[in-house]
């Protein structure tokens, strides 16, 4: 499955020393994570250049759901439903909006009505997030957990906001297919890495091997 990212976030490396890009990155991810950071970044988004900081971040996030709207449309060419994979704790109990979800809502209400976010899938039990605990890497015991609550119209897209070892999109993608509604690719804002990668910012795309679903 094609995954594209619209910036690289850097984990840091002994002996690393990080350039402006990997500091520009960085604090897009805050934003988006909400998490505080010092200081100012510049960024260009649909041709212009915007600078924001911590306390202008409500006005970084308005800018940046119309520019992955765009974007999204002009990779699919086609109206579509944007499935969000669920935040660690959204479960079938616990209906309440999560943050994927409605990052996924914004991208919707940006497109001129072209895509639709739906609440399609929901944790059994609350997960472990990926930086923590065993089974991490492995999306089987992912989709063991994973359910389907609502069926979207195809075609459908996946979105997360990051993208770390790709279990978790790879469960997801399983759970879809199992319905009938495999996704077509996905999308996400940050993609982990522990190289300085050339381009930083700006948009990319790679694939992700989709392993056969297990028998479950």
């Amino acid at each position: 499955m094609l995954v594209d990212r619209l910036v690289y976030y850097l984990i840091h490396e002994e002996g690393m020393t990080w350039r402006d890009d990997d500091y520009r990155a960085n604090k897009v991810v805050k934003c988006v994570k909400n998490e505080s950071f010092k200081g100012i970044f510049h960024v260009k988004i649909g041709g212009q250049k915007h600078v924001f900081n911590y306390s202008t971040r409500a006005q970084f996030l308005a800018v940046l759901w119309p520019h992955m709207a765009k974007n999204i449309l002009a990779k699919i060419g086609v109206n579509a439903s944007i499935v969000p994979v669920p935040n660690s704790g959204a479960t079938i109990q616990d209906r309440d909006d999560y943050k994927t979800l409605k990052y996924a809502r914004a991208i919707a209400a940006s497109s001129a009505g072209k895509l639709t976010a739906v609440d399609a899938l929901r944790w059994e039990t609350a997960q472990t997030p990926q930086h923590k605990g065993k089974g991490r890497r492995d999306p089987t015991v992912r989709f063991q957990n994973l359910r389907l609550i609502t069926r979207p119209a195809v075609p459908v897209i996946l979105f997360d906001d990051f993208l770390t070892s790709g279990a978790s999109l790879i469960a997801a993608y399983w759970r879809l297919e199992e319905a009938g509604v495999a996704p077509i690719r996905a999308f996400v804002i940050g993609r982990q890495t522990h190289t300085q990668e050339p381009n930083m910012l700006g948009w990319g795309s790679e694939d992700l091997p989709i392993p056969e679903a297990p028998m479950i």
